[in-house]
């Protein structure tokens, strides 16, 4: 997979995520940008997962090597995002 490639996968995965948060939560999310100067979206890499964190509270979670794949992407967005990494993903 090329760098451009794995930006496209990030970007679409960044994308989907903010896109399925309901208007408050967005919102929320804006705000907490705008208050504490924290804008953009961090990552977090920890046992192969990848938490994508915006506004304060996660945003997505994602196997590392899920990402640089060339599969479907496997991922967990917005109100899913579980409080404890998915079964099985810091395996893969």
């Amino acid at each position: 997979m090329t760098d451009d490639q794995l930006q496209a996968r990030v970007r679409a995965l960044i994308t989907a995520a903010v896109a399925g948060l309901d208007p408050a939560d967005r919102a929320e999310r804006i705000a907490y940008c705008q208050a504490h100067n924290e804008h953009g979206t961090r990552m977090i890499v920890e046992d192969g997962v990848l938490e994508f964190r915006w506004g304060g509270r996660r945003l997505a979670l994602v196997a590392a090597a899920d990402l640089s794949s060339t599969d479907p992407l496997l991922a967990v967005f917005g109100t899913d995002v579980p409080d404890t990494v998915p079964d099985g993903w810091a395996e893969r």
